[in-house]
């Protein structure tokens, strides 16, 4: 059955992310259930943002290595 989808007259804010935290908004995906996943490019995190506008921090990626370290190479000895 079709549904038509939602005009922009329905939209609203759903949260307020902190962007003195790095919580700048890179990408975004829906859930079935109404979350929304969102990546934070400047923190290197993914959350998960609830229907009610709760964030939840799934997981947080390592810093890029520094211009002046190595980077040791899992095949060698």
């Amino acid at each position: 059955m079709y549904s038509p989808p939602a005009s922009l007259g329905d939209a609203r804010i759903a949260v307020h992310f902190d962007l003195a935290q790095g919580q700048t908004p890179e990408n975004l995906t829906l859930t079935r259930g109404g979350a929304a996943y969102v990546t934070f490019a400047k923190a290197r995190q993914i959350a998960e943002v609830s229907p009610s506008g709760a964030i939840r921090i799934l997981a947080t990626l390592p810093e890029p290595p520094t211009a002046g370290s190595t980077l040791r190479s899992w095949a060698s000895p």
